[in-house]
């Protein structure tokens, strides 16, 4: 045992990789995915009043300012 030094070089990379794969897990676990966010973000329905489409995520509608449903759904 007083030969033997502890492998740094093994271990300080094996460490740092557990933790991103933890992290990773945590935030899936969590529903923290952005891909998820990034396609709510994306996805697009149509103003009731004139039929622009707009963003789900939109309060107004960019082309006749009207107020939209906060639940993603035409009023």
């Amino acid at each position: 045992m007083s030969d033997v030094e502890f492998p740094w070089l093994i271990f300080i990379p094996m460490l740092a990789m557990f933790a991103l794969v933890a992290g990773l897990m945590f935030r899936k676990a969590r529903g923290w995915d952005r891909r998820a966010q990034w396609n709510d973000a994306t996805a697009m329905r149509s103003c009731p009043s004139c039929g622009a489409n707009v963003p789900t995520v939109a309060r107004f509608c960019s082309q006749c300012g009207r107020k939209l449903d906060s639940s993603g759904s035409n009023l």
